[in-house]
């Protein structure tokens, strides 16, 4: 009697359990996800046959925030992961994508693409990013810091370098103005690419 007493509060406890567990995950908030988008620029135009040519490779991103969850820093040793506020692709793959799309709109006409693998470069300007820093911090700022190389197909021995560093303000804490400071930060990152492949291709006898 003493075993099945105890097998039915058992089981009544386990009911109650389940339950509890089932209204709790009816009652969490669907998860929402976000994309970076290209500069608010005119799509670029067919390529002329000696159109300036641009190879970006992939964009290095810490592992710490390269994850599908938005990432914020709460202080020096504590993080907030986000599991209802989530990125759509890979900031890796979509930093690489929006980037090689701001490249080709803020060029016009020039020929810009991803670099997939190992595939061989020739006639491009290589450009590489690796970003360093990423840090959210709610109600204060997005800081974005990075190292650009730039390197040319007839002087491979001469990288063309920037150090890139931009903090934008953030002033709540909601995963929206996060997204927005993270914009804000890519499109200048883009613009100072730009730039510097531009400064890259003037070298050229």
């Amino acid at each position: 009697m003493r075993t099945i007493r105890s097998s039915r509060v058992s089981l009544a406890a386990l009911t109650l359990l389940c339950a509890s567990l089932a209204v709790g995950c009816a009652s969490s908030p669907d998860a929402r996800f976000f994309a970076l988008s290209s500069l608010d620029l005119p799509p670029p135009g067919a390529p002329a046959a000696d159109a300036l040519q641009v190879i970006v490779e992939e964009v290095e991103v810490p592992a710490l925030v390269d994850r599908p969850q938005l990432v914020s820093q709460l202080d020096a040793h504590e993080l907030s992961v986000d599991d209802y506020a989530r990125w759509g692709e890979s900031l890796s793959a979509m930093l690489t994508r929006v980037l090689v799309d701001d490249l080709a709109r803020l060029f016009g006409s020039a020929r810009v693409a991803a670099r997939h693998g190992s595939s061989t470069v020739s006639d491009s300007s290589l450009v590489r990013v690796v970003v360093s820093r990423l840090d959210a911090r709610p109600g204060r700022q997005v800081l974005l810091e990075a190292r650009v190389s730039v390197v040319t197909w007839w002087d491979t021995k001469t990288p063309h370098l920037l150090p890139f560093s931009l903090a934008v303000p953030w002033s709540d804490a909601r995963p929206e103005g996060m997204v927005a400071a993270v914009q804000q930060a890519v499109d200048e990152l883009a613009r100072q690419v730009a730039a510097l492949v531009r400064e890259a291709e003037a070298t050229r006898g």
